[in-house]
């Protein structure tokens, strides 16, 4: 969406309310075409109580030149690196992936944010242990570098540590009801930003 219609894309946010009206109708309305959809998905995500579509969150920063700016940079690194994008089960992506030598496996990046583990909200379907199981599977025996985001629980700990994964404590996710920490899993030690 980005790479084909990012002026139109650019044009709506700037003429987008920071209102909650606006907030409850990207809630309720179903858009009629892929630039609305990618608007009220990015209004959700950037303008909600911890990225969450639940509450408009009014801050004291310009939320949406910053969201503007993520636009601009986000388009720069696609375009600039020709990164590709498929959408089908995580167990058929590689398998989609043609790296001719090692010099590009080893300019390759992977990170996978599953549905977390035991959370059946985020996402239409949860993952199961099976399915945490065959993505540590894949994404070791890919000779890869990755990242996969997750809520610490004493699975995915349990995996990454019987497969001499780092394990990364990325924060506290609060809620009104409940408190999650999130990590990072990596096979990698030396720090990586996703612009540098």
């Amino acid at each position: 969406m980005l790479l084909r219609h990012k002026k139109e894309l650019i044009t709506y946010i700037n003429l987008i309310p920071y209102h909650s009206e606006f907030w409850q109708e990207c809630k309720t309305r179903k858009p009629d075409n892929n630039v609305e959809k990618a608007v009220y998905f990015l209004v959700l995500s950037n303008f909600g109580y911890m990225g969450m579509p639940r509450t408009l969150v009014f801050v004291n920063e310009n939320a949406k030149k910053i969201l503007l700016e993520n636009i601009e940079k986000t388009y720069l690194f696609l375009v600039r690196n020709e990164n590709k994008f498929l959408n089908c089960d995580f167990r058929e992506v590689l398998k989609k992936i043609c790296l001719r030598n090692e010099f590009e496996k080893a300019n390759t990046f992977i990170y996978a944010d599953p549905p977390y583990l035991l959370t059946g909200n985020n996402y239409s379907c949860s993952f199961i242990k099976q399915d945490s199981i065959d993505l540590f599977n894949i994404l070791q025996n890919s000779g890869i570098r990755f990242a996969i985001s997750e809520f610490k629980n004493d699975f995915i700990i349990e995996q990454a540590r019987k497969r001499g994964l780092n394990v990364i404590t990325i924060g506290e996710r609060r809620t009104m009801k409940k408190r999650n920490t999130e990590i990072l899993i990596t096979n990698y030690k030396e720090n990586k930003t996703l612009f540098n």
